[in-house]
Order: structure tokens, then C-alpha cells, then sequence
């Protein structure tokens, strides 16, 4: 019986680690078409130093702005919105022809895509008794969107353009936040209200008070 009441939750794990990795791969499917991106600016030479640039700041402004939502909103609200508003913003990259638009959905979707994050903090409680190996299932989606992100890009690149791997992403993180929509139970939030500005100061104010949280900060780091 345990294995079968353990099924569901194996299913919830693989769905968190597809969507963990593919939105973990939207910040890496252009770094090998670049050039085919120049030439369809043409008239813009610096479009390939920012396009190449937009989703990594984009998600570092994710780690600020969105990660700490978690400690107090509905983390199963939080996967699912940002996965489909990531899909919503690769869509529009994979056809809009114009340059500051373009750029904007990528910095746009580079934050979205730290959905990865609620995808592991979520997995956790999809799993509560095996919170380790839950984690681990998940973190090893994201390492394999790292990798397999530039090699899918090349292969449809050639064959489809450059534009169809950001077209194919949007597509499977639509598909995913409406499967963490229809799979994941309900869950509630954290028993912890606060205002979104004190969740936002919340992470400062600990790695200023804790000692502990500044030395792991480091070592990460390096």
C-alpha cells in the first residue's frame, strides 16, 4: 500500500523536476545562436551582449525580489503563476521583431525562471517524510536544464531557427504550471503573515544578524 500511496507523490516530484529544469534552461538556449539573434537585428550591433546578459540579471533580480514571496504566499501559487507568466514572456521574445521588447521579455523571463527555487522549496512538501531525496529529485532537474538547455538550442536552431527553443520552452512551462494546477494539492502558506516589503527585507536582515547565514553565504560563494 505504501508504495502505491507513494506513486502520486513520485509523479508531483517529476513534474517539479521537467518544469525546475526547463525553466532553468529559458537563461541558456541562446548563449549557441547568438549570431543567427545578430542577424535578425541588424540594426542593432549590441543586441547579442545584452541578450546574452538579460536572463542572468533578470534572475538575480528574481533571487531579490521573488524567492522571499515564498515564506509567506502560497508556494503552489507562486510555481504555478511563475511558470506561466515565463511561458507568456518567452512567447512574446520568440516573435516580437522589436529590440527593446525583445530584451525586456528576456530580462522579464530570467526572473521568472527562479520559479526554480519554489520548485525545490515546494517539492519539500510534496514529500515531508523524505524532504532530502525530494529536494535532490528536483536540484538534479535544474542541473540537467543546465546542460541540456545549449545542446536542444544548437539542435532546433538548426533545423527550426533560433527562435523555436524559446517558442518549445514556453510551450512546456505553460504546460507545467497548469500541471502543478491540476496535480499539487492545495497546501496553504506559511503560518507567518507579512507585508510583502518585510518579506523582501527579511533576507538582508538575517544575513546582517545571523553569523552562521554570512559564513555559508561565503562558502557558497566560492
Amino acid at each position: 500500500m505504501s508504495g502505491m500511496a507513494d506513486k502520486p507523490a513520485s509523479a508531483r516530484l517529476l513534474l517539479l523536476a521537467i518544469l525546475a529544469g526547463t525553466a532553468m534552461a529559458s537563461n541558456y538556449v541562446l548563449q549557441p545562436v547568438l549570431p543567427e539573434v545578430a542577424r535578425s537585428f541588424p540594426a542593432s550591433p549590441w543586441i547579442t551582449s545584452l541578450a546574452a546578459g538579460a536572463g542572468p540579471l533578470g534572475y538575480m533580480l528574481g533571487l531579490v525580489l521573488l524567492v522571499p514571496l515564498g515564506d509567506g504566499l502560497s508556494i503552489r501559487t507562486l510555481v504555478a503563476v511563475q511558470a506561466v507568466a515565463l511561458a507568456a514572456v518567452l512567447a512574446l521574445a520568440a516573435v516580437t521583431t522589436i529590440e527593446p521588447l525583445f530584451l525586456a521579455a528576456l530580462l522579464l523571463g530570467g526572473m521568472a525562471s527562479r520559479v526554480t527555487a519554489h520548485c525545490i522549496a515546494l517539492a519539500g512538501r510534496v514529500r515531508p517524510e523524505a524532504q532530502g531525496r525530494a529536494v535532490g529529485t528536483v536540484v538534479m532537474g535544474v542541473s540537467a536544464g543546465i546542460l541540456a538547455g545549449r545542446v536542444l538550442s544548437g539542435a532546433l536552431a538548426t533545423s527550426f531557427g533560433w527562435r523555436a527553443p524559446l517558442a518549445m520552452i514556453a510551450g512546456l512551462t505553460a504546460l507545467g504550471g497548469f500541471g502543478i494546477v491540476l496535480a499539487v494539492p492545495t497546501m496553504p502558506a506559511s503560518d507567518t503573515l507579512m507585508r510583502v516589503p518585510d518579506l523582501l527585507l527579511a533576507v538582508p536582515k538575517a544575513h546582517a544578524s545571523n553569523p552562521e547565514l554570512r559564513r555559508a553565504t561565503l562558502v557558497g560563494c566560492c
